[in-house]
């Protein structure tokens, strides 16, 4: 037979690394779990403000047209990137036009769409499940992402300019050059 240990008050001390074990693979399948869980939240919330930012800017570039191409395309950009708001769910999308402050760096809703320069886009998503949430008594999330686009004369855009003096863009290829080629 296998020897047990006794601790100095003449107690066997045999199996007591099993309990520690379970409860240490109990506390990392937690850890586990929420970090899952918190990583989904923050991919989804990414998700979301590349949509929001993506459907702000075609906005902005669309407000020469009016409000109305403004509003599709706002909406055109969001679907088009997986966003679909649910007013049942509780899912909010607010649009508003206003004016952009750079010296403050406010954003103010003006009341005429042709008054403003630039657009905000808010969007919130409710009831985004959680993978092992039940665990710990809720099973969804809310979501948000919000973005503001100016419509001209933001902040000065870097231009780049290739100048090829080896000749090598000039080159035919099939009868055409490269940079008809990368039209």
């Amino acid at each position: 037979m296998g020897k047990s240990r006794v601790n100095q008050k003449g107690q066997e001390r045999r199996g007591n690394i099993v309990v520690i074990s379970v409860f240490v693979i109990v506390v990392m399948l937690g850890i586990i779990a929420f970090g899952v869980d918190i990583g989904l939240m923050t991919q989804r919330r990414t998700v979301l403000q590349n949509a929001v930012d993506a459907a702000t800017l075609a906005g902005t570039a669309n407000m020469a047209q009016g409000e109305q191409a403004t509003l599709d395309e706002i909406n055109f950009y969001l679907e088009n990137n997986g966003i679909e708001i649910n007013e049942e769910a509780g899912d909010q999308l607010v649009i508003e036009y206003g004016e952009w402050d750079a010296d403050t760096s406010t954003f103010t809703e003006v009341a005429d769409f042709e008054d403003a320069d630039a657009v905000r886009v808010y969007v919130r998503k409710e009831n985004q499940s959680l993978t092992f949430g039940n665990f710990v008594g809720t099973d969804s999330h809310g979501i948000e992402a919000d973005a503001i686009a100016l419509k001209s004369g933001g902040p000065p855009r870097d231009i780049m300019m290739v100048i090829d003096c080896s000749g090598s863009m000039g080159s035919s290829l099939s009868g055409s050059s490269r940079i008809a080629v990368t039209r």
